[in-house]
């Protein structure tokens, strides 16, 4: 398993109390949505108005509404994806997320996940 659910049962409670919030793009994010944009530059800036759970595969899901007026609407992005302010209360649960679920996809990706669950993966997780 990638995820532990007791971490994104607990975090998704926390998003949701917290909506709307304000998220930044990584450059990664940016740099694809702006190829997508016909050459309309990306906002810097977007408003999390909805939160998904897509299991361990897909992970957290955060739906964006740009209201910069550029005509973008709304699109879904992975909270790996998003910047949070430091500043927010949620800042740093999102930050821990984000880190111990891009550590174990570099795991899986390396082919270093065994059978029992990848490493760091809490005892409290396993099936």
């Amino acid at each position: 398993m990638i995820d532990d659910l007791r971490q994104v049962s607990r975090l998704l409670v926390k998003l949701e109390e917290s909506l709307p919030v304000t998220v930044t793009l990584t450059a990664q994010a940016a740099v694809a949505l702006h190829g997508q944009s016909s050459g309309v530059r990306a906002p810097t800036k977007y408003q999390v108005r909805v939160i998904h759970y897509l299991g361990h595969l897909g992970g957290i899901i955060c739906g964006l509404d740009d209201r910069s007026g550029e005509g973008r609407g709304e699109f879904l992005v992975s909270i790996t994806d998003l910047e949070f302010d430091r500043r927010q209360p949620i800042a740093c649960d999102v930050a821990n997320y984000q880190g111990q679920r891009r550590e174990r996809l570099r795991h899986l990706a390396s082919g270093e996940c065994l059978a029992d669950g990848c490493p760091g993966q809490t005892a409290e997780c396993e099936s």
